[in-house]
C-alpha cells in the first residue's frame, strides 16, 4: 500500500498553483460569458472584452528584442535586451532595445520592421535606395536569452547530481531530496523514453 510519507512534498505547491490558475481562468471565462449574454452590452464593449488567445500565446512564445514580463495598469514591465548588429553601410552597433522606444521606434538608422513587411518584427535599416535591408544580427533576443537561462539551469542541476555521486561511494544509501528526484527523473527518461524508442526503431 502506498504511504503518504513517500509523496514528494515539493509537488504540492505545483498542484496548488495549477488549481489556482485553473480557478482564475474559469472565473474570467464565466465573467466574459456573462458579459457576452447581456442584452445591454454594446458591440464596442463586446470587442473590448473579447480575448484573442492566439495573440496572447504567440506574444509570449514569439521572439522579440525585449522580454515583456507583465502589464501593471498601463505600465508595461519589460526587460530590454542587447541588440548587436553589423551594418554593411555603417559597421558595428550595440545598444539596448529600450533605445528604439525612447527614440520613436528608430535608433542609429535601425528600426523594427512593421506588420506586413518582408522582415516583420526583425531589426532592419534602409539602404541608399530606401529599401528595407537586414543587417547581420547577433542580438540576444528573448528566445536566445531563454535558451541561455535553460542551459545554465540544466548545467547547475547536472553538476549538483554529479557532485553528490562523486562524494558518495557506489553502494551507499540511496539519495534523497532533490538528488533523489533527479535520479528518478533521469532513470524514467532513460528507461521509459530512450530505451523504448531505441527498441521500436
Amino acid at each position: 500500500m502506498y504511504q503518504l510519507q513517500h509523496f514528494p512534498v515539493f509537488l504540492l505547491p505545483c498542484f496548488a498553483l495549477n488549481l489556482l490558475l485553473f480557478l482564475v481562468a474559469q472565473g474570467i471565462e464565466a465573467e466574459l460569458d456573462s458579459v457576452a449574454k447581456r442584452d445591454d452590452v454594446t458591440s464596442t464593449e463586446q470587442k473590448e472584452n473579447t480575448v484573442d488567445v492566439k495573440e496572447i500565446v504567440f506574444g509570449h512564445i514569439g521572439d522579440a528584442y525585449e522580454w515583456h514580463i507583465t502589464t501593471w495598469g498601463k505600465t508595461h514591465v519589460t526587460i530590454p535586451l542587447p541588440i548587436i548588429v553589423y551594418s554593411s553601410q555603417t559597421g558595428w552597433h550595440a545598444f539596448l532595445s529600450s533605445r528604439l522606444e525612447e527614440n520613436g521606434g528608430s535608433y542609429e538608422g535601425f528600426f523594427i520592421a512593421p506588420a506586413g513587411s518582408r522582415y516583420e518584427g526583425k531589426l532592419v535599416e534602409h539602404d541608399a535606395a530606401g529599401n528595407e535591408i537586414r543587417p547581420w544580427d547577433i542580438s540576444i533576443t528573448k528566445v536566445t536569452l531563454s535558451l541561455l537561462i535553460n542551459s545554465v539551469l540544466l548545467l547547475v542541476i547536472i553538476l549538483a547530481v554529479a557532485q553528490w555521486y562523486r562524494k558518495h561511494p557506489q553502494g551507499s544509501a540511496a539519495p534523497g531530496g532533490f538528488i533523489g528526484f533527479m535520479e528518478m527523473f533521469i532513470m524514467m527518461v532513460n528507461d521509459d523514453i530512450i530505451k523504448s524508442l531505441l527498441l521500436t526503431c
